[in-house]
């Protein structure tokens, strides 16, 4: 089923090495997943129904975060951001024991301990086990099978299955129906995710498998948004229904064809059995043998994190809107969407890329094409809208570590006609005057006072800069080599001889006063904002952000033995885990110390021990659409993409006793 990678790479340190294995009999991939693991602050995650890079996800929507009251279960959601609750979900689906004629007000609470959740399924119990919901996923579609097992007070009386357009994460703007017998074709216009705002539309087309006894059907206007929906009478002859939706971000014709391949004929234990046949064949492209019990659950899970986007956005007829609301036919490709470039490219993509290449040529054509169709690379890309939400610029770090690898070996003229023009506007970069005009972004460089992550966007443009330099020779385009070169160290005169870290300065060249290296916030209002000059981190955390520049970080902190001891303070001081993408290469610059290498060792050892776990709130941080389970992916491997413009691999040390990647093979 499998063909080995060209370097078919089975670890073996000493035993020394090796933690202390107490292996129970060994559940097989699929069933050591556990999709509830790490779904409450901060991973963020969802537990429901995906298949390996679904558009939709069949989960619980929670009224707040961390309790028992659910909206019902979504038909998208995106997980694991920290705007977790800021993009689309509706509409959601929720059953009530008795008919009622209800509106979008209503909620309903999990039975305590009730959720059951595997790769492609999920159900929970409410009502005191009244009522049970189970969904199951496809591509783009969800089957939803709710089972009423009445109480005596009630076994007489009809019941519902309500259809909520209005209800979900992000207001309504509008919503059409149009129904025919037991089957509704619904359109809902919503948009936005985490304050910014995008019109949406989503077109759904839905099957119950039984015609109701009454149709309610209610809208009316909120405060913010609509409050729309359908509710369906059930016979209390009846105690089994199955509820079947598609969707497409295309038009209604999209949504029609989605179900007819992939819903209409299916029931749903049948698809019970396709989802876990959806999913062992990634769940085996690393086979791993000799940890603990632990330690494999934790693997797995961490894996199935690893497949879920970027999610397909093209319907089975290929067809998809582009970022200029065109429709496009006839690509070569499957469109994608979900692409937080500021989250991914560190990890996720560099294990997508090994594991899935043929896939990922998929994630590779949409990206390319991404600026082909609006002139400006991707950074966060979100259901066709360019949402520049981290700032930065990661596309040339991504782009430049796939044309080393020879994942991608040819850009035309993507080089000179996008990459250049973009680093010379605000649209991409959008306080690059301010590098360009002094050499740094100031503090104090906009009409506001305040420039908010002056040194962090220094620093990512200087990093993306050194990948331009590098990708201008890879293209024999050597006319830009030396400017992007010279472009590549301007964070140098960010660096602060007194503190030893980059400090935010001012416009007339002169550093931040009352200056803490320690600071987490108050670069922006919000909690978690970041210190002043920073995004979501502190000095400390960013001090070490220039890894293509590490030998001279070194020698300006004091040479080996000091930029050890400093690196070793830092994580101490910052107790470090790999809750953001800023940090996630802090203990491996030990690799790059010699002689001081096994501290990279045992800081990824300990953290793998002691900062993920099998709990709802098991993970140290936001999962970013699978960034942070990638990175416990690689480091229980004792592997590390660097990342630095070398196209290497950091070493740590392995949590198995052998392991062994594959390339997946789309012939089987």
């Amino acid at each position: 089923m499998y063909t080995s990678i060209v370097t078919r790479w089975i670890v073996a340190f000493v035993s020394s090495l090796f933690i202390t294995t107490t292996v129970s009999a060994q559940l097989t991939p699929y069933d050591a997943v556990d999709p509830l693991v790490g779904i409450w602050v901060p991973g963020n995650m969802y537990p429901g129904a995906a298949v390996p890079y679904g558009l939709t996800n069949g989960s619980p929507i929670h009224l707040n975060d961390n309790n028992d009251t659910i909206m019902g279960v979504s038909t998208i959601v995106l997980g694991g951001t920290g705007c977790h609750r800021g993009g689309i979900s509706a509409p959601v689906v929720r059953a009530e024991p008795l008919w009622t004629r209800p509106n979008g007000t209503a909620n309903v609470v999990l039975d305590a301990g009730s959720e059951i959740a595997h790769p492609g399924y999920y159900s929970h119990t409410t009502h005191q086990g009244e009522i049970r919901h189970e969904v199951v996923a496809t591509v783009h579609g969800l089957i939803h099978r709710i089972i009423r097992t009445p109480t005596k007070t009630h076994a007489q009386s009809p019941w519902m299955i309500v259809f909520d357009l209005g209800r979900g994460l992000l207001p309504v703007d509008s919503v059409d129906i149009q129904s025919t017998s037991n089957q509704w074709d619904v359109v809902v216009r919503t948009g936005g995710f985490c304050s910014m705002v995008y019109d949406v539309t989503l077109f759904a087309h839905t099957r119950l498998s039984t015609t109701p006894t009454e149709v309610h059907q209610w809208q009316s206007s909120l405060e913010r948004g609509l409050d729309a929906g359908l509710a369906y009478q059930i016979p209390a002859s009846l105690d089994t229904v199955e509820f079947s939706i598609a969707i497409s971000f295309t038009d209604a014709e999209g949504a029609r064809k989605n179900y007819l391949a992939e819903v209409q004929s299916k029931q749903f234990d049948e698809l019970t059995t396709v989802v876990r046949q959806d999913w062992e064949p990634f769940l085996s492209t690393i086979d791993v043998r000799g940890g603990t019990d632990e330690d494999y659950r934790k693997f797995y899970t961490a894996l199935f994190r690893s497949f879920q986007y970027p999610s397909v956005f093209a319907d089975v007829d290929g067809r998809f809107r582009n970022f200029n609301d065109s429709i496009v036919t006839g690509a070569s490709y499957v469109r994608r969407t979900f692409y937080d470039l500021w989250g991914v490219i560190w990890t996720t993509f560099p294990l997508q890329a090994i594991l899935d290449r043929p896939r990922f040529s998929d994630v590779i054509k949409t990206s390319l094409d991404h600026p082909r169709e609006h002139s400006y690379p991707t950074n966060w890309e979100y259901l066709g809208h360019e949402l520049f939400i981290m700032g930065g610029d990661p596309y040339p770090l991504w782009l430049r570590d796939m044309l080393q690898k020879r994942f991608v070996t040819e850009i035309g003229d993507h080089f000179s006609r996008i990459l250049v023009p973009s680093t010379q506007t605000t649209k991409q970069r959008t306080v690059q005057y301010l590098y360009l005009q002094h050499g740094y972004v100031p503090y104090d460089g906009n009409r506001e006072g305040w420039v908010p992550g002056s040194v962090a966007n220094t620093l990512e443009y200087a990093m993306a800069d050194d990948a331009l330099a590098d990708i201008s020779a890879l293209v024999a385009d050597s006319q830009y080599v030396r400017l992007f070169q010279y472009r590549s160290i301007f964070h140098r005169s960010l660096f602060d001889a007194e503190t030893k870290c980059f400090r935010p300065k001012s416009q007339n060249d002169v550093f931040l006063e009352n200056f803490d290296i320690d600071a987490r916030e108050g670069d922006n209002p919000w909690e978690g904002s970041g210190g002043p000059g920073f995004k979501e981190g502190s000095a400390r955390d960013y001090r070490w952000y220039p890894t293509y520049d590490i030998d001279w970080l070194i020698t300006r902190l004091g040479g080996l033995k000091a930029a050890s001891d400093s690196l070793r303070s830092d994580l101490a001081r910052i107790r470090w885990s790999p809750h953001n993408q800023p940090q996630f290469m802090m203990p491996y610059l030990f690799t790059y110390m010699p002689g001081r290498e096994q501290l990279t060792h045992h800081i990824v050892d300990s953290t793998i021990t002691h900062s993920f776990a099998l709990t709802r709130r098991g993970w140290p941080g936001n999962d970013d659409l699978g960034s942070t389970s990638s990175w416990l992916i690689w480091s229980m491997c004792g592997l590390y993409p660097a990342m630095d413009g070398t196209a290497t691999y950091r070493i740590c040390r392995p949590r198995f006793e052998s392991i062994t990647m594959y390339c997946y093979d789309t012939l089987n």
